[in-house]
């Protein structure tokens, strides 16, 4: 198994349940087992949202879609977590594995070259002044309360 597989089977165990926090997506049971299985620790990063699990390593982000038992399994580790403390959640839970359906990747671009940055920029420079020749330019507005 692999990243990239079209099926993969997480499967949490006892140390992952130890060591998850409650309600932290990059912490959480799922997420330590991802980055054991793949062997991702300090090497990749792996984030588990309600309707995704995003792990990226060495520039590419693969997504991969949970089925709905594990995200049962991880909303009530959160909920026993939150209401009764993570002693009890830890104890609620128990290891079990989960299918989940590769989705896509994505390539990430580097950032951009400080000559990428001036280029960018001269260009900018341009088009504003050539507008302002030509009487086209209008100023950018400001956004007012995200509008």
């Amino acid at each position: 198994m692999k990243l990239g597989d079209a099926w993969v089977v997480i499967e949490p165990n006892v140390n992952d349940i130890n060591h998850a926090i409650c309600g932290n997506r990059r912490n959480c049971v799922i997420a330590l087992a991802v980055d054991r299985q793949f062997n991702l620790k300090g090497t990749g990063y792996t984030s588990v949202d309600a309707n995704d699990i995003g792990i990226t390593y060495k520039g590419i982000r693969y997504h991969y879609k949970p089925n709905r038992s594990m995200m049962t399994y991880l909303r009530t580790f959160d909920y026993i977590g939150e209401k009764k403390g993570i002693e009890e959640a830890r104890q609620a839970t128990k290891p079990k594995g989960f299918k989940c359906r590769f989705i896509s990747s994505d390539y990430i671009a580097p950032p951009a070259t400080e000559a990428r940055k001036k280029r960018i920029n001269d260009l900018r420079r341009e088009r504003i002044a050539a507008a302002k020749a030509a009487g086209t330019y209008q100023p950018a507005r400001r956004r007012y309360a995200g509008v």
